[in-house]
């Protein structure tokens, strides 16, 4: 079911002369900037607009699909997990290591993990890449689906366990498992021993809202929590959504 909720855009502010509040240089230049869209909006013909927004009940799956250009900071986490990933130390390892990117919805782990997906590094590396995003209902299908494996609706559990692992037998891969949600262990314990026929150095990364399904994936790497956008990338965000097409910013 669909729900439709009205949103009404509204604004606070408080005075900068309140004991209470220190801004920063960066940040009072900021406000600085703020006040002047504020006081000119009239000038650039801004609007005031209500807006019904659709909140389906199930989310909207992702994709590894991403459009670079619309896409700020983040480089630094990007560059720490690749270096992790296609370290040459992991083909020593025995089994499948786990690395999960955690953070609250919005933040920013779905596109990080695109960006990796996408890096021409990770693309050479592995032989196999897939992209599955999970979300609810954990469905177990989903995985082979991927593999572009034609796969019965009634496949007895056994039977799938057997198609994923020749699937990815031998094979150096990478899944991506986005927007886990499911911390039930009884469901992904079978997912991850069909996954272990993979050759050394085959990677899953888990997107995830929670440090405690991180930890039940059983992540072999340490968890890399996001924060929020430094203030200059919230900036150089903000000035891409209010300049759009009038060839504004900083």
């Amino acid at each position: 079911m669909v729900r439709k909720k009205k949103i009404k855009l509204s604004s606070s502010y408080r005075s900068s002369s309140s004991p209470s509040l220190s801004l920063t240089p960066t940040r009072q230049n900021n406000k600085g900037k703020l006040d002047e869209i504020a006081n000119g909006k009239d000038k650039y013909n801004f609007q005031l607009t209500k807006y019904e927004i659709e909140l389906p009940g199930v989310r909207v799956g992702t994709s590894s699909v991403i459009n670079l250009s619309e896409v700020c900071g983040r480089k630094k986490e990007k560059d720490s997990i690749i270096s992790e990933l296609v370290s040459e130390s992991s083909l020593h390892n025995t089994g499948i290591s786990i690395m999960s990117i955690v953070g609250m919805g919005g933040i920013g782990t779905t596109t990080l993990a695109q960006l990796i997906f996408n890096d021409d590094k990770v693309i050479s590396y592995f032989e196999k890449s897939v992209w599955v995003c999970v979300s609810n209902p954990f469905d177990l299908l989903k995985l082979p689906k991927h593999l572009r494996e034609n796969v019965p609706d009634d496949i007895e559990l056994e039977s799938l366990h057997h198609l994923l692992c020749n699937s990815i037998k031998g094979k150096q891969f990478l899944l991506v498992l986005d927007d886990v949600l499911t911390d039930d262990p009884e469901k992904w314990n079978p997912l991850k021993a069909a996954l272990n026929g993979g050759a050394r150095g085959s990677r899953i990364v888990v997107t995830t809202r929670s440090a405690r399904v991180a930890m039940i994936m059983g992540s072999t790497h340490i968890h890399h929590h996001l924060e929020l956008l430094s203030e200059d990338d919230l900036w150089s965000l903000f000035s891409g959504v209010a300049f759009a097409g009038r060839g504004g910013g900083r």
